[in-house]
């Protein structure tokens, strides 16, 4: 009986703490306004989706718990489905464009994307 106990606690805090361990599954926004925040204060943090549905243009996510003076690295592979414009940016809370790539992306084409942008220092933060 013990056991059983011991099996079923062991088991119920696993399925508590398991959304815990995996990294955030954030919705994107479709533009400034509807972006979802995506916690930064760990470090890092994994974004995946796509656009692979009609008209779907954008993916827009707001980074939140940044610190002054720390640089932000942005990586991924952009695979084209069709032949299109892909834009990879960073913007400012003010919504100017720190950063970005601009790139065609050929149909059954994967392409790296790597960015990286040192924030401005501020003794307060």
């Amino acid at each position: 009986m013990e056991k059983a106990s011991i099996t079923v606690l062991l088991l119920s805090i696993m399925l508590i703490c398991t959304p815990l361990i995996y990294s955030q599954e954030v919705e994107p926004g479709l533009d400034f306004d509807t972006a979802k925040p995506v916690d930064l204060s760990t470090g890092s943090a994994s974004i995946s989706g796509s656009l692979t549905k009609i008209f779907e243009d954008n993916h827009y996510y707001m980074f939140t718990n940044l610190k002054s003076g720390v640089q932000i690295s942005i990586s991924g592979s952009l695979k084209g489905i069709e032949p299109g414009l892909t834009t990879v940016s960073l913007y400012s809370p003010s919504r100017a464009r720190l950063i970005g790539i601009d790139q065609v992306v050929g149909k059954n084409v994967i392409k790296k994307v790597e960015l990286s942008y040192l924030l401005a220092y501020d003794p307060t933060n």
